[in-house]
């Protein structure tokens, strides 16, 4: 091709016949030509200088202009008008990219193409005419035009190329024609004002991104020629609210609707065979799903995210790693009848589940599949499993009972740790090794029974298994991990049928007798009357277990006729029981036993008991009065502390021991005496009981720690029925300062 280079100088006067002199009247500028082979001229560079309207002529040396050149306008960021004459055929590659501050173009009906980018961020064009002889519109053609709002495509378009229309922000409406046979990749793309799309019948294929990000989009109509939606095609289209899958879709690929919060309502076609990952991942407005028979694939995290979901029903081979992760609100799950395993991550966190049906024929449940369902409470593992993953039900708090199936060699690290509730587990011969934590936090477990078969009990495994009450060790184990017992806990009994040389005491072997009341070798010391268990022991009978649920209960008048004690923590934060009636059968409360009981607010105790240990009553905010009977001679430390509302106490004069602390932050007791049994009056012993006005002290105390009386009320008076001199000589009074007594509370010559 002959190159002929001419300039034309503007002072928007041109020196040729052929161009209007009315357009030649601002700034200067020079267009260059290029002579094409068919003997036409093409603008192959237009040399800015300032001005704001460019006219191309029609012709140049007589000869006709018929294209505009591959980037002729490029990056012209001063023009804001370009007439372009009747002549022109062909717009080339980026021919007008860049020209940031275009208002206005004529595209003359005589243009039949339009190249790549040639009007890619023009982000002042706000209209732009389509010719009706333009049969594709070319990859990111218009992208970037920010700044246009309406587009209607000629039926003479068959085919829009990548990113045509992407990030045309202000794009409000666009009319794709019938003709249309293919809409590319990314075509618009963060189209971010568009809120209806109909897509005409002929198109098979929603392409990668094709309406992604277009954040107004509410209503798109799909036709029944579509057979796919490719990866994220409507990503992040977060005002959708309604679109039909329900006539021919077969395939919708990863994230084709992520992050769609408005999306409401999904009805899958029955062709549908295929659903990738995240294909609807953070749709947070769907209510319910029914996966089709027809389904062959399911990817990771198709729903995962959907806080609304409530309800699904499908029928697939397995529940996919991650399906319905962070559904929040899912209850009603139907999986069917031919899951072969549940994926990890499945469930996990979905926080309202509260019943699961898997059937028989699941093998696997894989890691973290039902963690942090923290209502999930009936659920059964089928007989078939023989597989439980690390912290698989991690974080189920109100999952109650759970049986292990014979099938399940490990159970892997962490697979039931704060399981809060879980106070059954029933373990198969079978099992060889019990992983990691994989019972650690799991407070209400009571009674622990280790299978012949385990050999290894990895660290921490029963870790802060605070409800323990007793732990048989089955005869195969030989390895028990660090800390894997170490709970705190009154452990009445580890009964080791191991060869482990475990004693009382011992911090070996993970700590399984540390706070062990007993170590023994037999289980046929235990024994189950209605609701209550005992344990003999050494000759003594004690009640380790109640498993009822009276509001007011009535302790046993005896076990085998003979009296027994109330073990440590038996009913320690029961908060069912409301009324006690502790019978003559019981000859020792042990400590904690109703501790934080809130919500009881009677109990009545027989003559019987001999000693209430320490903190046996603590914290139960509810009891208002008591009375001891007279065979106790104890209660130790803190056995009424932060009983808030106790206004009155009897006690017989036949106990002799008060314990630290046994009173302190009864904030409603008003008056107290001294049982005369009591020799020593201990510390804190009324610490915090801001209404004590009185205190009657006899004259067979011999010692008293002044901090008995700290934090009480200002007007209180001990009333000391000896004389002064009785006190100087015969009470010791100890004190940390010696400032700190003030002999002025007490009132001698006291006569109750």
């Amino acid at each position: 091709m002959k190159r002929i280079i001419v300039s034309i100088l503007y002072i928007f006067v041109c020196l040729f016949a052929v161009c209007a002199m009315s357009s030649c009247t601002v700034g200067e500028g020079k267009i260059e030509f290029e002579l094409n082979s068919d003997g036409t001229y093409t603008v192959s560079k237009f040399i800015q200088n300032g001005q704001t309207s460019v006219e191309v002529p029609a012709t140049y040396n007589q000869i006709t202009v018929t294209g505009i050149g591959q980037e002729a306008f490029s990056s012209c960021t001063s023009i804001e008008s370009i007439t372009l004459p009747e002549s022109i055929t062909s717009i080339g590659d980026s021919a007008f990219a860049g020209c940031t501050n275009l208002k206005n173009i004529n595209i003359p009906q005589s243009v039949n193409f339009i190249g790549a980018f040639a009007f890619n961020r023009c982000t002042s064009l706000d209209n732009i005419n389509i010719p009706d002889g333009i049969t594709s519109i070319e990859i990111w053609t218009f992208a970037e035009c920010s700044s246009l709002k309406t587009i209607v495509i000629p039926p003479s378009v068959m085919s829009i190329g990548l990113g045509a229309f992407s990030s045309c922000t202000s794009l409000e409406s666009i009319t794709i024609p019938d003709s249309m046979e293919s809409i590319d990749e990314r075509a618009f793309e963060k189209c971010e004002s568009l809120t209806e799309i109909i897509i005409p019948e002929g198109i098979a294929v929603l392409n990668y991104r094709v309406f992604a990000q277009c954040k107004s989009l509410k209503r798109v109509q799909i036709p029944e020629s579509v057979v796919a939606i490719k990866e994220d095609a409507f990503y992040h289209c977060i005002a959708l609210e309604d679109i039909d899958l329900s006539k021919s879709i077969e395939i919708i690929e990863f994230g084709a609707f992520s992050s769609c919060e408005m999306l409401k309502d999904i009805h899958f076609s029955d062709n549908l065979t295929y659903l990738g990952d995240e294909a609807f991942h953070g749709c947070k407005s769907i209510n319910s799903v029914i996966i089709p028979d027809s389904v062959v694939h399911i990817g990771e995290a198709v729903f995962a995210m959907c806080d609304s979901l409530v309800s699904v029903k499908m029928t697939y081979s397995y529940v996919p790693s991650a399906m319905f992760q962070v559904c929040i609100n899912l209850e009603n799950v139907d999986i069917g009848d031919n899951v072969k395993f549940i994926g990890s991550h499945a469930f996990l966190g979905c926080s309202s589940l509260r019943k699961l049906d898997l059937p028989e024929g699941v093998e696997r449940i894989e890691e973290a599949a039902f963690r942090d369902c923290e209502v999930l409470e009936d659920f059964a593992i089928p007989s078939s499993v023989e597989y439980i993953g690390a912290v698989a039900f991690d974080g189920c708090y109100m999952l109650k009972s759970i049986e292990i199936p014979k099938n399940v060699t490990s159970i892997g690290q962490g697979a039931f740790s704060q399981c809060y509730n879980l106070s059954s587990v029933k373990m198969h011969n079978g099992i060889t090794t019990i992983g990691a934590a994989a019972f650690s936090d799991c407070y209400s477990i009571k009674h622990l029974v280790i299978p012949d078969t385990v050999t290894t009990i990895e660290s921490s495994a029963f870790y802060n298994c605070k409800g323990l009450v007793t732990i048989v060790l089955g005869k195969g184990v030989t390895n028990v991990g660090d800390l894997a017992f170490l709970t705190y806990a009154n452990i009445a009994a580890v009964v080791n049928k191991s060869n482990l040389p475990i004693e009382k005491g011992d911090d070996g072997y993970g700590t399984i007798a540390g706070t062990a009341f007993s170590v023994i070798k037999d289980d046929n010391c235990f024994f189950t009357v209605d609701d209550f268990m005992f344990y003999v022991y050494d000759g003594t009978n004690y009640m380790i277990d109640y498993n009822g649920n009276d509001v007011d209960l009535v302790l046993p008048n005896s076990f085998n006729g003979e009296k027994y004690a109330i073990f440590n923590d038996l009913f320690r934060n029961n908060q069912v029981i409301e009324t006690v009636i502790i019978t003559g059968g019981v000859a020792k409360i042990g400590g904690l036993a109703f501790a934080e009981c809130k919500n009881l607010n009677s109990v009545v105790m027989h003559e019987g008991v001999t000693i209430i240990e320490g903190y046996a009553f603590y914290g139960c905010e509810s009891i208002e009065n008591i009375v001891i009977p007279s065979t106790v001679t104890e209660i130790s430390s803190s056995v009424f502390e932060e009983c808030i509302r106790l206004k009155s106490i009897e006690i017989h004069d036949t106990l002799i021991i008060l314990g630290d602390n046994a009173f302190k932050n009864c904030k409603m007791l008003t008056e107290f005496t001294i049982p005369y049994g009591v020799t020593y009056i201990p510390q804190c012993l009324f610490d915090g009981c801001t209404n004590l006005q009185s205190v009657v002290i006899h004259t067979n105390v011999r010692e008293a720690w002044w901090d008995a009386f700290d934090n009480c009320s200002p007007d209180l008076k001990l009333n000391y029925c000896g004389t002064k001199q009785q006190w100087d000589e015969e009470v010791s009074i100890y004190v940390y300062d010696i400032n700190d007594y003030d002999e002025s509370r007490v009132v001698f010559d006291y006569v109750k």
